[in-house]
């Protein structure tokens, strides 16, 4: 990689067309970097995104033109004012624009939906990593966040991070007996505190019926808070979870994740080094002896049953929501 500053600017254009966008995609402009990384890279998006959106690509033999006439230069990928202008000429309902920059070691890529009428952001991304390379390693995933599509690693629409995905669906069983499908989990980004798994007593000894499988922590961690909500005040894992809220969501949609659940953390963001944890963490889920719980030590991902005590050990605490 080179010594000196690069940046690669990219500019998108999205205009409706039928029941898809019509993507018009503005040539890199490179620096420090050859022209075919630069030419690499293009086509790579080109493709991903219109992968991921199923938009269609338009010719690019007018944009030119229309550049010059508006006096658009693509060192202007920053103002807002002129890339709606640029939108607008080319019947565009939004803009996407972007840069690359590298300094030394580091590589960053800066990404934004625009909408063309209001100049309101749309989407947007900051991407940041050690080589071109990576970039283009990662690029499906840039392309799915700027065209605000969910992936596993990304955020959620409840501030955690994506672990788990299908498309199929799977159900999550509420308290009130009624079924949700959903199709993503998120976990909180930090650890919500160190306490125990639940209060009864030193031999621990208490059955919900608890399920281990994707989507079954839910009602798990109802079952454990309305079996012990009589016994103390105190904090419990499951209580913890539910109690969990951020600035998009309330407190009951976060919930203790079962076993699989959990194994799922540390499979997709443990492993991937998305978050950094070596902690022993409680899942929703009993061992087939109620006195015990399943918990699962993220410095290895062993799971594992924990034993009589599960109402005196702290053990880590993530919250999980489904969605």
């Amino acid at each position: 990689m080179k010594k000196f500053g690069a940046m690669v600017i990219a500019v998108f254009v999205v205009s409706a067309h039928l029941f898809a966008d019509t993507v018009t995609i503005v040539p890199f402009a490179y620096q420090g970097i050859s022209q075919g990384d630069a030419e690499t890279f293009t086509e790579m998006f080109v493709s991903e995104y219109a992968s991921v959106t199923h938009d269609d690509v338009a010719d690019r033999s007018n944009f030119d033109g229309i550049a010059e006439q508006h006096k658009f230069q693509l060192t202007d990928w920053s103002n807002n004012d002129k890339i709606a202008k640029l939108g607008k000429a080319m019947n565009a309902g939004k803009i996407i624009c972007g840069r690359i920059s590298v300094f030394g070691s580091a590589v960053t890529f800066t990404g934004r939906v625009l909408d063309v009428n209001s100049t309101k952001v749309l989407n947007s991304i900051n991407w940041k990593g050690n080589s071109l390379e990576s970039l283009l390693f990662d690029i499906t995933n840039i392309a799915k966040e700027l065209a605000g599509a969910y992936y596993i690693g990304g955020k959620g629409p409840g501030g955690g991070i994506i672990f788990y995905e299908s498309e199929a669906g799977f159900s999550v069983q509420e308290a009130d007996g009624t079924t949700t499908t959903c199709h993503y989990l998120e976990v909180s980004p930090t650890e919500l505190g160190s306490v125990p798994w639940c209060w009864c007593g030193y031999y621990g000894y208490c059955s919900m019926q608890t399920l281990e499988g994707i989507g079954d922590g839910k009602l798990n961690s109802q079952k454990i808070v309305d079996a012990h909500k009589d016994i103390t005040a105190q904090k419990c894992a499951a209580k913890l979870c539910l109690e969990y809220s951020t600035g998009t969501t309330k407190a009951g949609e976060w919930y203790l994740p079962s076993k699989i659940e959990l194994n799922l953390i540390y499979e997709t963001l443990r492993k991937s080094g998305k978050i950094v944890s070596d902690s022993l963490h409680w899942s929703s889920s009993q061992c087939s002896n109620d006195h015990c719980a399943w918990v699962q030590r993220f410095s290895d991902g062993n799971q594992y049953d924990y034993k009589y005590n599960k109402d005196y050990y702290n053990g880590c605490v993530r919250a999980v929501r489904a969605f």
